[in-house]
C-alpha cells in the first residue's frame, strides 16, 4: 500500500524553501501554491489567484427507489493532489483526478474539463472511460502543459473497477526543468521523470521491481533515496541530478528490510525506524527504535527507543 503520506494533498510554499502547509485564510504573508479540491491557487499578501481549475460532469443511473432507472446529471469538481513546486520558477505540477465510467454505482462519464479545456480521456475497447490521472504543469500564470502521462503505461495507470494507478508528482529537479513523478499501486512501483513545457515527454528513470510497494521517499537536496525491496534487500540509488538518465542503484547494504519504515538519506547519514518484534511490547530490547547509519562507516546506532 502506498504510504498515507502519499494519499495526502500537499501544499508546498513558494518562499526559498518548499516547506509544506495548509492555506486556510485567503491571505498569506508568504506567497505559496495549494492544491484543492477542484482548483490550483496562488495565495500571496493581496490574496488568492487560481492558476487551474478542474471539473468533470457525469450521469447517473438510478437503481431504486421512485426515480429508478432515471439518469440525472451530476457536475462536481475534480480533485487536485500530489502538489509538487519549484520555489525559484514558480512551476508547480499536480495530478488530476478523473474517476471514469462505473457499473457499481451505474455512472457515465460525460466531460471532464480543466481551465476551460475538454481533455480526451483515455478509453476502453467498448469506448468507455478509463480512470486515472492526468498530469498538470503550470507556473504562475497558469497552466503550461496537461498530459495523461505515457501511452505505453495507459494499460496500467488508466483502468477500471476498484484499481487505481495514481501518478503522483514528487519533486522537481534542482533547475526545475523538469519534475520527478511516481507511479504506483499495492502491486507496482516506478519513477518517471518529466520535462516542464508545452510538450512534456517522459523517462522511466526507475523501473518497477526494484523497490516494494511502500515506495521510497525522496528528500529536497539530497541525490540519494534508498529502496527496499523483499529478496534484493536495502540499497541506495542515486538520481540524476538533470533528471535525463535512469537512477543508479547501489549494491545490498547489510541492513534487514523486514520491520524498516520510512528510511531517508541526509547527507552521508541515513535515518530510519525499525519495528519491534513483539508487537504492542514497547519496553526492553525487542521494542521498536529510531536508528541511523552512518554509510562512510556502515555504523549503525539506536538513538531512541519508541
Amino acid at each position: 500500500m502506498l504510504n498515507a503520506y502519499r494519499a495526502t494533498v500537499l501544499l508546498a510554499l513558494l518562499a526559498t524553501s518548499a516547506t509544506v502547509a495548509w492555506a486556510e485564510t485567503p491571505v498569506s504573508p508568504v506567497p505559496m501554491i495549494v492544491a484543492q479540491e477542484g482548483s490550483v491557487v496562488y495565495v500571496g499578501m493581496d490574496g488568492p489567484r487560481i492558476l487551474a481549475d478542474c471539473r468533470q460532469t457525469i450521469d447517473k443511473r438510478m437503481l431504486g427507489g421512485p426515480e429508478r432507472g432515471k439518469i440525472v446529471r451530476e457536475s462536481k469538481p475534480c480533485s487536485f493532489f500530489g502538489l509538487a513546486v519549484h520555489p525559484q520558477t514558480g512551476r508547480w505540477a499536480a495530478s488530476a483526478d478523473v474517476t471514469g465510467d462505473s457499473d457499481i454505482p451505474s455512472s457515465r462519464l460525460v466531460s471532464f474539463v480543466v481551465s476551460g479545456r475538454e481533455l480526451a480521456v483515455p478509453t476502453s475497447k467498448a469506448g468507455r472511460a478509463k480512470g486515472g490521472t492526468f498530469l498538470v504543469l503550470g507556473d504562475l500564470n497558469g497552466i503550461v502543459a496537461i498530459t495523461p502521462g505515457m501511452l505505453e503505461t495507459w494499460s496500467e495507470t488508466w483502468t477500471q473497477g476498484a484499481r487505481f494507478f495514481p501518478q503522483f508528482p514528487e519533486q522537481f529537479t534542482p533547475d526545475g526543468s523538469r519534475v520527478l513523478v511516481s507511479v504506483a499501486d499495492s502491486t507496482l512501483y516506478e519513477w518517471w521523470s518529466w520535462n516542464f513545457g508545452p510538450r512534456p515527454e517522459g523517462i522511466r528513470v526507475l523501473p518497477r521491481g526494484l523497490t516494494d510497494t511502500a515506495g521510497n521517499m525522496l528528500v529536497n537536496g539530497e541525490p540519494r533515496t534508498v529502496l527496499r525491496h523483499p529478496s534484493r534487500g536495502v540499497r541506495l540509488a542515486t538520481l540524476d541530478r538533470a533528471g535525463k538518465k535512469p537512477w543508479q542503484v547501489g549494491p545490498p547494504l547489510r541492513q534487514v528490510r523486514l520491520g524498516m519504515l520510512t528510511p531517508v538519506v541526509l547527507g552521508d547519514t541515513m535515518l530510519f525506524y525499525r519495528e519491534g518484534t513483539r508487537g504492542t511490547d514497547c519496553e526492553g530490547p525487542d521494542s521498536s527504535t529510531y536508528r541511523r547509519v552512518e554509510l562512510s562507516t556502515g555504523q549503525e546506532r539506536v538513538w531512541r527507543l519508541h
